[in-house]
Parts: structure tokens; C-alpha cells; sequence
């Protein structure tokens, strides 16, 4: 038998009129079998501490239990053993597509998954694998399906009957493809999935449509269903629980964990900034086998957070029929500029009304419409009545804030002179199409997933700088492309002269691309290829590439430091470590290090650490490099070099400022822009360094990537407190290496200052020598100067090489850890972190090096010791507010502990290279 005949004879008729409500909030693992159920339990223990999802456990043993079938439907894997139970229901797993592990000596012939070794670790990894690794939960079901094929049909039906109340329902339907969201309105999302599905069915497949909002399932509007007669008749095909070769799921936010089905894929998908929540990426790696997004800018996106499953670039389509230029104008002369704001990035509007009332005035004859949601517009309102105040005689500014339906958002495209889309975070291409559609001229930044539309040929760009997001979804370092002010000044009173010839021409331009590249049958067709490669991978998709790694190692260096912590549990025959051979070593090397390279401002060709990489036979090359480590010039010509080979480059950079050299000259990163660009990522640690990349002409292969920091204390802090002889007092920490740029002298001074109105303050400084002359002299000099002041009784120095772990304990029991740095060319500060993980509050100075925190840490006033008592004594005044800095420091950590930065590189390596292996197999990545 075929499987689709086993499973409407036998799975369906068990299903057929139930609510199956699969879980959303955690994985349902099922134990079918007589052994004892404590050993697995303690199996899902190791699971849980690992920090993957939740998981349920939930032990069969009736050998005819009646609700076996729906609790199937509802598990995401089922563990088996020898026992009849076991085997029974090993194959009534297989029948309903569920993943099957069966416990070791017990498999069925080369159906399911065999663990090794009876132990709970064991039985914990290999549920973790099938788990977390679609592609091999979809080779497994794959292989159930074809093992049941080749069963006789008789032995088939013996197992899979079970007794039942009423007669089995006959199934009627397809056994091909499901499409999962909203459908019968006019967001975004349902024009997306009904466009989709129709386009699929023109293109010979079979779809069918559940109705699927972000809560879960939820009936389609009676009313819409009537005036589309064949978008019901696909709904109505999917009125009952059955598995599927494919499912295509659409909605926000984008639940994936219960998705149910052989392949499973995420389509159409847009974002609008450059992080993504965390719990978004670790559901899209461990439960889908595709996503399908509508740019190159949100495939690398992806990318960048880490999602390492397959990616295609499928395009977007035009659902209605393009306009040409037009306007039903009202009785008037005015030009009227229309702007769509969203209310994920309200600084959307924000930097247009700005730019508005600085640009334009009531003489100028002109108009803003902006368009507003119902639970926007009362935000959006505010704005502009702070712009009355700001700019009393600024142009006129119309705000619209009702729902509008597609016949009332033509009225409202056709009131419009030209449409204003001026930053990344407004919806990524959609305004920028209905726009076009609409045959109206568009104003937009010249970065994302625009890029693709908005060309100097079919609109009028303005430039952009990269600002740190602060939408409501709170994710940890992740950037917008906000408009230069006077740049979307300027290109809104361009088009605002341009002739009707030119805005003719450009807006023919884009529609033009719009019939070439935004094809509801071009989507179709693009998302069927991309399934099909999927077919093309084997194994090795789950195998870790062995990576070369250049950096400073097992020495006193920060660099050295955070490439420890960055390859962390990585297996030593899948990371070969290339250092420098004139370091000064804090212990042996182990086996994998190769030192081939000398550090400083010497002549250094790099010749002997490209041999050692190609004998290596690394597959990806990640480079932590400083401007002072070797020659900018070597740098260039080895990425060029490895690169040429095929071999990605993941070039880190710890700063991104001009360097002058000691022997005089500068080091500036424009001089390697061909080579830069050459690189398969650019990675940065800041939004100054991406603006700063940027002005150069770096962008495209330019990534983001958060510092990692160690995860929070959670020990007891009074005892520590005691322990130290410091629970009577108010304690201030600093930490990092004792130099002269940290600003110890200034904190000392900063101490002197007020200890008059804080006679119980303490100073703890753990500020360990640098292996440096600069050091030691500036530990005397500390010292002089805490004699001189008078202070030995309320500042303790620790010069010492402390472990992290008795670091983060130790800054534990401060009040406040201060970070009183003057000045320094770095781009983020690794010391910064522990303080962060210790859970105290943070005082930084106002420098660029703590922009990336400034959004959870008080920044202090100036790096003056008159500005950090000032700073200092207002924190200390407030215990409160105190208290809310270290829950909000320990909200944004959670988002970038070790663990989770380490993974999320693995993602963006691991998926780099299998977009290589898709695009040779015929799918579209551009």
C-alpha cells in the first residue's frame, strides 16, 4: 500500500472530526513500552539543563489505549523498546508520521532510529538530535514511510486498527500540500497566503488552506469565504487532521514548533530589522526545513542570527493590476506626500515628521498624509503635536487612522503625489510595491530589501545611517537604517520639482521590475525549486565543519579571551587554533594550536600561516584581528588568498578606527576595500563600526554580532558580601587590565570625592597586570596616589590573574561595578560584560566603546573625577532605580550569554556553507 492509502485507512478516520490542539509552548515526547519510566525522565533532565525546549513526557501502556491516535498527533517524537506495547506502537507512530526512536537491541528491520547504549545521556542525545535537526526528523519519517510500504497489507491493518465507538469516516482529499495562516482579510500576510496558494494551484499543485492566526486555529470570516468560492473550496478540503509531503506555514508571530508534516516551511518571510528574538531562531532551526523570504536582505538577515537551515529567496508578488501615473487630485494645488507608518518602528514616522518640519513650511504648498493603524495613531498624534510646538508654521500634516480595506487603500494611494518610505524597519518592500502599483513616485532609504525595487532609476533615495532598533520586541544589538535627515529633505523636494516626464519615466521603470520580478508565478515556481533541492541533501548536513580560527591564544589578551570563549566545547579535531608564535603564555598549548604568525608592528607576509591553513583543510576560516596584530596589507592579500580557495572568511574586527603606526603613518581600513568586500562576512561589534564601514562602502557582506558575555550569578550575594568584610559598607568595583586609559587614578580620585557625604565607601579594584612595563608603572602610581589621598582604608587593589568565575563573585557583592575608562580606539569592551553577568548595576563614561550598552547601563557624565562622583552619588541615591537597572541589565543578557552567541555563530557558518551546497542544487538564493 501506498503510505497516503495506509494513512486515510488507517490514521485519519481516528482524527477526522477532532480538535487536536498540538502544543505551542512545549514538545510532547511519548514513551511506548514497560521499562522504567524514571531512567527517561532523567533523560529529559539532561534535555532541559542543555537549555533546549520545554519537553512533556507521557508513558503508554494499554495495548489498545482508544486515545492513542490524537495523542500521536500531538507529540513531536516516540520513543519505543522491545515490548509488544513498544513495538505496536512503534508502528502506529510510523503510520501518523511521527519520528520514532526505539531504545538499543530493540529497532523494527531499518525503520526509525536506534539509540546507542541504554544510559540517560545517550537516550537524552539522540532525542536532542532528532529534535533540533529537521533534516533528520524528515529522513526518518521519509524512511517510516517506506518501511510500511513494503509491509504486507494484512500485517499493516492488524497493527493499526483499533476499536472504535463509530465507524471509521471516509477521508476524502488530498495528499500533497497544506498552507497554514490567514487568508481571509486584508493584511499583509493573508494577500500573501491566498496569492500563494492560488499561484500554486495554477502551477498543478493541490492546496489546501487552514485558517491559522497567532493565537491558533481560527475560523475564516463566513462573508469573505462567500465572495471567493474557490479560496473556500480549499479550506473546506482541509476539514480534517492529516499529514502532509508539505507544509507551508504564514503568520505572525511565527509559531513553527507545532507544525506537523514531512517538510515544513516557512514562506514569504519578511522582517524589518537586523536581530532576531532568540527564541525565534532556535524554533526555526529545530523545526523547519525551509524558509522562503521575499530578498536577499532578509535571507541574510537570517543568516547573520544564526538560522542554519535551508533559505530561499522567492521574491514577492503584485496582487493587483499596476496603475499608471494618476491622481484624483482635490481642489488644489497641493502636493501631497503619503507615508504608511508602522507601529513595530515608530521612529519611522518619528525621523519623517522631524525632517518634515525642518524641510517644509506652509509657503511650500505641500502635504503630509500619514496612515496609521487604530492602535498606532494615538502615538503617532503625539508626535505631531510635538512638531506644532517644535515647528509652529511647518506644512500641514493629515493623520489617517482608521483600518482601510483594499477598494479604500486605492482611494487612498490616488490622493497621494508621491509615497515617503524612509527607513528599513517599514515593511521591508510591501509599501514600496503597492506604491509602484499604484503608479505613484517613492522616496526610500537606498538600503535592504528595497534595493531590489528602489534603484536611482525608479525612485528617489536618500541616504541612510545605521541607529540601534528600539521597537517593543527589545532585541539585544540590532540595528535600523534610519534616513540622514537633510538627505530625505532633499529627495522629498526633488521629486516635489520633478517633471511629469521624469516621474514618469522612473515610476515605469519600477513597474517595469514590479511584471518582471513580482510574479505571484514566479513565487510559486521559485518555492517549488527550492523544495526540490531539498531532496538533493544527505547526512552531511549535520556535520560540524572543521574550522581555522586566528586569533591570539592562551595569553593575557582580551582578543585571546573572547576567541576562548567564543569556541567553547568546540571537538579539538574540528577547530585548529593559528596564533601567534611570540606571545607570552599563560599555560601549554594543546595539541590543535598552530603558532605561524608574529604579532606587532613588524614585517610579517603571512606566507607561513597560509600554508598552515590549506594543510589544515579547514572549511571556514573565522580571523580576530587587530590593526596592530600583523600588516593590514598581509591581512587583504590572505583574504583574498582563502577566499580564491573556497574557502569562507568570517573577518572579525575589534575596531574599526584609523590606527596611526608607530613608525609613523596610518592604518585605515579604506585601503583594503576591494579585499574587505571579498570577505564572505565583514563582523563588527557596533553600530558606530557599521556607519563607519559604511562610509567606506562596506555594507553588503557587513554583520552584526553581539559580544558574548558569561552567564548571570546566581549565588548567594550577602554571603559573599560577608566574605570579603564588606557588609557594612557601600561597595564600588572596577575590572579589567591595570593601564592608564581605564581611568583607575580618576576613580580613586572620584572615591576621595565622596567619601564625605558616604563616609561607608569602599573602592574593590580587580585590575589584573597587563604583561607590560605601561602596567606595572601604573599600578605605583595607583598606589601613590591612594597614600597621597589618604584612602588605604577604603580601597583594596587585586592585581592578581583572577578566574572569571571568582571575578563575577567578587563584583557580585558591589553596589555598583564603574567602568571610568578616558579614552581607547575599541570598538566594544570585553570587561564590561562581567560586570554585566555579575548582576550589579553598571556606570560607564560616555564613550563609544559602551555604545552597544549604553541602553541598560547609567551612563555617567564625563570621565572627569568630579563627573563620576557625581554620577556615582545620584546612582546611590535611589535604591530603586538601582534595582530596575540590574532586572532590565539581566533581560538584554539573557539575549547574548556565551552559550547562545556560540550557537548562533555555529548557525551562520554552518548555514553560509549549505547555501552553497542549495545553490548548486538549483535553489534561489538571489
Amino acid at each position: 500500500m501506498q503510505f497516503a492509502e495506509i494513512y486515510h485507512a488507517f490514521v485519519a478516520p481516528h482524527l477526522a472530526g477532532r480538535e487536536i490542539h498540538i502544543p505551542r509552548d512545549h514538545l510532547l515526547v511519548v514513551y511506548a513500552g514497560v521499562a522504567n519510566k524514571q531512567s527517561l525522565s532523567s533523560s529529559l533532565s539532561f534535555l532541559q539543563e542543555a537549555g533546549s525546549v520545554p519537553l512533556q513526557l507521557v508513558q503508554v501502556l494499554n495495548h489498545e489505549q482508544a486515545e492513542i491516535w490524537p495523542l500521536l498527533a500531538k507529540a513531536s517524537l516516540i520513543l519505543t523498546d522491545g515490548s509488544e506495547i513498544g513495538r505496536r506502537y512503534g508502528l502506529r507512530a510510523m503510520a501518523a508520521d511521527l519520528p520514532v526512536l526505539h531504545l538499543a537491541g530493540t529497532a523494527i528491520q531499518n525503520a526509525g532510529l536506534e539509540v546507542t547504549g541504554s544510559e540517560p545521556g545517550n537516550i537524552a542525545a539522540a532525542i536532542r538530535l532528532v529534535l533540533t535537526e529537521p533534516w533528520l526528523r524528515r529522513e526518518l519519517v521519509r524512511r517510516q514511510r517506506a518501511f510500511l510500504e513494503s509491509c504486507d497489507s494484512a500485517y499493516v491493518a492488524a497493527i493499526l486498527r483499533v476499536e472504535s465507538d463509530s465507524s471509521p469516516a471516509r477521508v476524502s482529499g488530498s495528499y500533497d500540500w497544506l498552507l497554514e495562516g490567514p487568508f481571509d482579510d486584508f493584511c499583509s500576510q493573508a494577500v500573501v497566503n491566498r496569492s500563494l496558494a492560488l499561484a500554486l494551484e495554477e502551477d498543478g499543485q493541490q492546496v489546501d488552506l487552514v485558517s491559522l492566526k497567532g493565537l491558533g486555529p481560527l475560523a475564516p470570516d463566513p462573508a469573505f469565504l462567500a465572495r471567493e468560492p474557490e479560496i473556500e473550496r480549499m479550506w473546506q478540503r482541509a476539514d480534517f487532521v492529516l499529514s502532509r509531503d508539505v507544509v507551508l506555514r504564514n503568520l505572525y508571530p511565527p509559531s513553527v514548533l507545532d507544525m506537523r508534516g514531512l517538510t515544513r516551511v516557512l514562506v514569504n518571510y519578511d522582517w524589518k530589522e537586523s536581530g532576531l528574538p532568540v527564541d525565534f531562531v532556535s524554533a526555526f532551526n529545530s523545526s523547519l526545513n525551509l524558509v522562503t523570504v521575499t530578498n536577499r536582505f532578509v535571507a541574510k538577515t537570517l543568516r547573520d542570527n544564526g538560522i542554519r537551515v535551508p533559505i530561499a529567496v522567492v521574491g514577492h508578488g503584485v496582487s493587483a493590476p499596476l496603475a499608471g501615473v494618476t491622481k484624483n487630485r482635490e481642489p488644489d494645488d497641493v502636493f501631497r506626500f503619503l507615508h504608511v507608518a508602522s507601529p513595530l518602528h515608530p521612529e519611522g514616522v518619528g525621523a519623517l515628521l522631524a525632517a518634515w518640519g525642518k524641510g517644509f513650511s506652509l509657503a511650500d504648498g505641500v502635504e503630509l498624509l500619514v496612515r496609521t493603524v487604530s492602535d498606532f495613531h494615538e502615538q503617532v498624534g503625539d508626535q505631531i503635536a510635538a512638531l506644532d510646538l517644535d515647528y509652529p508654521h511647518h506644512a500641514p500634516v493629515r493623520l489617517i487612522h482608521e483600518d482601510v480595506a483594499v477598494d479604500q487603500l486605492h482611494a487612498l494611494y490616488a490622493m497621494a503625489d508621491a509615497v515617503v518610505c524612509p527607513i528599513w524597519g517599514e515593511g521591508g518592500e510591501e509599501p514600496l510595491v503597492e506604491a509602484l502599483g499604484h503608479g505613484k513616485p517613492v522616496v526610500s532609504t537606498s538600503f535592504g530589501g528595497r534595493w531590489g525595487i528602489c534603484t536611482p532609476d525608479t525612485a528617489w533615495l536618500c541616504d541612510f545611517g545605521f541607529s540601534y532598533s528600539r521597537s517593543h520586541l527589545g532585541i539585544t544589538a540590532s540595528v535600523l537604517a534610519a534616513p540622514d535627515e537633510g538627505s530625505l529633505i532633499e529627495a522629498m523636494h526633488e521629486v516635489r520639482a520633478a517633471s511629469s516626464q521624469e516621474i514618469a519615466r522612473r515610476v515605469n521603470n519600477g513597474q517595469a521590475l514590479l511584471r518582471e520580478r513580482c510574479r505571484w508565478d514566479l513565487v510559486a515556481r521559485k518555492t517549488r525549486a527550492a523544495i526540490e533541492a531539498l531532496e538533493k541533501l544527505d547526512s552531511t548536513v549535520l556535520r560540524m565543519p572543521k574550522i581555522g580560527w586566528v586569533s591570539t591564544w592562551n595569553t593575557r589578551c582580551g582578543i585571546a579571551t573572547y576567541s576562548e570563549a567564543l569556541t567553547f566545547g568546540l571537538p579539538p579535531d574540528l577547530l585548529t587554533i593559528f596564533a601567534s608564535r611570540n606571545a607570552t603564555l599563560e599555560g601549554s598549548d594543546a595539541a590543535n594550536v598552530r603558532r605561524c604568525w608574529t604579532q606587532g608592528w613588524v614585517e610579517d607576509d603571512l606566507e607561513e600561516l597560509y600554508a598552515a591553513i590549506r594543510a589544515e583543510g579547514v572549511e571556514a576560516l573565522v580571523l580576530q584581528f587587530n590593526l596592530s596584530f600583523f600588516p593590514f596589507n598581509a591581512l587583504c592579500r590572505l583574504v583574498d588568498r582563502v577566499e580564491a580557495d573556497g574557502i569562507p572568511v568570517f573577518l572579525f574586527f575589534h575596531s574599526t578606527m584609523d590606527v596611526e603606526r608607530p613608525m609613523g603613518g596610518y592604518v585605515r581600513l579604506a585601503d583594503g576595500l576591494a579585499s574587505l568586500s571579498r570577505a564572505t562576512r565583514v563582523v563588527v561589534h557596533t553600530v558606530s563600526d557599521l556607519n563607519r564601514l559604511k562610509n567606506i562602502g562596506l555594507v553588503d557582506n557587513v554583520m552584526l554580532f553581539p559580544h558574548g558575555l558569561p552567564e548571570p550569578f546566581g549565588g548567594d550575594r550577602k554571603a559573599i558580601r560577608r566574605t570579603l568584610g564588606v557588609d557594612d559598607r557601600v561597595v564600588l568595583a572596577t575590572f579589567g587590565f591595570l593601564l592608564p586609559h581605564k581611568g583607575l587614578r580618576e576613580i580613586i580620585r572620584a572615591v576621595g570625592l565622596m567619601r564625605h557625604s558616604n563616609p561607608d565607601i569602599h573602592l574593590m579594584m580587580l585590575n589584573a597586570l597587563y604583561p607590560a612595563d605601561v602596567s606595572r608603572e601604573e599600578l605605583e602610581a595607583c598606589k601613590a596616589l591612594i597614600r597621597a589621598e589618604g584612602l588605604e582604608h577604603c580601597i583594596t587593589i587585586e592585581a592578581g590573574f583572577l578566574s572569571e568565575g571568582e571575578i563575577i563573585s567578587r563584583l557580585s557583592a558591589a553596589d555598583i561595578v564603574v567602568y571610568p575608562y578616558q579614552n581607547t580606539q575599541e570598538s566594544a569592551s570585553g570587561a564590561v560584560r562581567l560586570g554585566l553577568a555579575s548582576g550589579t548595576p553598571v556606570a560607564c563614561t560616555p564613550l563609544q566603546i559602551f555604545e552597544d550598552i549604553a541602553a541598560v547601563v547609567r551612563t555617567l557624565p564625563g570621565i572627569s573625577p568630579e563627573d563620576l562622583a557625581s554620577g556615582l552619588t545620584d546612582m546611590l541615591a535611589d535604591r530603586s532605580v538601582l534595582a530596575k537597572q540590574a532586572e532590565m541589565q539581566a533581560q538584554w543578557s539573557r539575549q547574548i550569554v556565551w552559550p547562545v552567541i556560540r550557537n548562533r555563530l555555529e548557525g551562520v557558518i554552518r548555514g553560509i556553507l549549505l547555501d552553497k551546497r542549495m545553490a548548486g542544487y538549483g535553489a534561489p538564493l538571489a
